[in-house]
């Protein structure tokens, strides 16, 4: 999938036909960089709803399904 997603923006980079092949890996990587900072937020406040729906309930399992380690 993720190949897939490479080969495509990379085709579509190289039909503008104005970059040369360091820029479409630069933006390659960007857009990797900025996709995964994106996925990691979200992410992130998934999981701080999730604690602190998490921990207002009397279940433990709960708790310890999303504990944080130190």
């Amino acid at each position: 999938m993720i190949g897939e997603t490479i080969g495509i923006l990379n085709s579509w980079i190289k039909d503008f036909g104005m970059l040369s092949e360091g820029w479409r890996a630069a933006i390659l990587i960007f857009v990797l960089v900025f996709g995964t900072a994106v996925v990691a937020f979200i992410a992130s406040r998934v999981i701080g709803v999730l604690e602190q729906k998490f921990s207002s309930t009397r279940n433990l399992w709960d708790d310890a399904s999303i504990a944080r380690r130190p």
